[in-house]
């Protein structure tokens, strides 16, 4: 992520940029299925079938909990993330707490989160753009939530860049850390404002991706394209993030492939299909 402190010069032109682009969707929390939950909302983020609540004002950003078919979590004591003006050496400490029902099981969550701006300054984009007068604003967030049998620990590490070109960073970076049943998960995701750098489309080699039927009970089939021959793994997880079902094809040729996944043993609940083809991963 670079260094902290005034006058930065931050260098990411060498970075290759991959994946395709995805849309962030704001709307009016009332226009939502979950606004019942959270009637102190005006805005919530559209993540696909899931919803992220917020509180925003000209004075602070609040963070109220999210929405999906699966459970809904509404912080009993919500998230600040932002206190405006927000600016180098501006900082913002809180507590979160939440309880909510997943799979039949009471789910206590509790965590702090800290956002500082931590630096200042120069911003060179994947692709080369140059961006001047950039705040980095670093943001850690540590929680755990408690299912009575285990715990589930998580520590994430954002590093926004923001300018003036857009509302959202112009880069990110997130360090994430889960622990589960004994398990540790790493992993660092990079992301790059497409409006910012004027990219529409992002090289990569699976096209044609879906998954059918969605829901299934007994089996889904996932179809892609490959443009070029390469090693492809694909991964099923639920959402703690525990994997149900890998399996991985060395040099696999160009053109379309079809992949059938049994599911009828499969508890029932939501779960997230990854496919890989070098280091692109589409989920």
């Amino acid at each position: 992520p670079g260094s902290a402190g005034a006058n930065q010069m931050w260098d990411f032109s060498g970075a290759p940029i991959i994946g395709s682009p995805v849309s962030n969707t704001y709307v009016a929390a009332s226009s939502t299925p979950y606004a019942s939950s959270f009637s102190g909302s005006n805005i919530a983020l559209n993540a696909g079938s899931s919803y992220i609540y917020y509180t925003t004002s000209s004075t602070e950003l609040i963070g109220n909990g999210i929405g999906t078919s699966v459970y809904v979590m509404k912080y009993s004591d919500p998230q600040t993330y932002f206190t405006y003006p927000f600016t180098y050496n501006s900082s913002v400490n809180d507590n979160l707490s939440a309880t909510y029902t997943y799979s039949s099981l009471t789910v206590t969550r509790t965590g702090t989160s800290s956002t500082i701006g931590d630096g200042y300054g120069t911003l060179k984009l994947p692709g080369g753009k140059t961006l001047n007068n950039v705040l980095r604003v670093k943001v850690v967030q540590n929680i755990t939530d408690d299912y009575v049998a285990y715990k589930g620990i998580t520590t994430l590490t954002t590093y926004n860049y923001y300018s003036s070109s857009d509302k959202n960073p112009s880069f990110a970076i997130t360090f994430s850390s889960m622990t589960l049943m004994g398990n540790t998960t790493k992993t660092k995701v990079a992301s790059v404002n497409a409006k910012v750098v004027g990219i529409d489309e992002f090289p990569h080699n699976i096209s044609d991706y879906s998954l059918y039927p969605n829901p299934a009970s007994v089996e889904g089939t996932l179809s892609y394209s490959l443009n070029s021959s390469s090693d492809v793994k694909i991964t099923m997880s639920n959402l703690l993030g525990e994997k149900v079902y890998a399996v991985e094809y060395i040099n696999q040729p160009l053109g379309l492939h079809t992949e059938k996944i049994n599911i009828e043993n499969f508890s029932k609940g939501v779960y997230l299909v990854a496919i890989q083809s070098g280091s692109y991963v589409s989920t």
